[in-house]
């Protein structure tokens, strides 16, 4: 036994749907870490290809993995390029979570699939240091018109249960917006 870090690719959402499954329901599985689209082909998966990676207890994790087809594209971590531990971001768009992949990230043809825009999203020290990607762009920030950054803050603060000791979720306010390579750095108020 031993940690065992893998990436799966799925080419079709039906897939995605039944490999996230297994692997929530395997016994030996440690979970999700995050899901890479690849915007080009990085050996051994061709570009299109959306990899979950994903870890568990031992060889025997990978066992549980449906559809069967799945386990056998499966690679283990320690097998692959460098590129794929120090830093999948520059291999396509990350996302950290199974909850933000919908079906029109794939596509049944060779016709290219529309550039989606994807913003790592930082909160800075307060309440806590923490971070999230969203799909989409945001108009330029202004206190009366935030584009949803408000709502969509408040939403991400529930789903990731950020440690917040003195107020409640719904006291934050985003006080300024910094834009940076890649996305946008919120600093809050209360």
């Amino acid at each position: 036994m031993g940690l065992r870090s893998w990436y799966t690719p799925v080419y079709t959402y039906e897939t995605f749907k039944k490999v996230v499954k297994s692997i929530k329901s395997n016994p030996y599985s440690y979970g999700i870490h995050f899901i890479l689209k690849l915007n080009k082909d990085a050996s051994p998966f061709k570009a299109k290809a959306l990899l979950i990676a994903w870890s568990g207890d031992g060889s025997s994790s990978l066992e549980y993995l449906k559809p069967l087809e799945s386990r056998a594209e499966t690679y283990l971590l320690d097998n692959l390029s460098s590129k794929f531990k120090k830093n999948p971001p520059s291999l396509g768009i990350m996302f950290e979570s199974e909850k933000d992949i919908k079906p029109e990230l794939f596509s049944e043809s060779n016709t290219p699939i529309k550039k989606q825009v994807s913003l790592k999203i930082t909160i800075k020290y307060y309440p806590c240091t923490f971070s999230f990607t969203v799909l989409r762009d945001f108009k330029p920030f202004s206190y009366e018109d935030q584009d949803g950054r408000s709502e969509i803050l408040l939403q991400k603060m529930y789903e990731m249960d950020v440690h917040s000791p003195c107020h409640a979720y719904e006291d934050y306010v985003i006080e300024n917006v910094r834009k940076v390579r890649g996305g946008e750095h919120w600093h809050l108020g209360s």
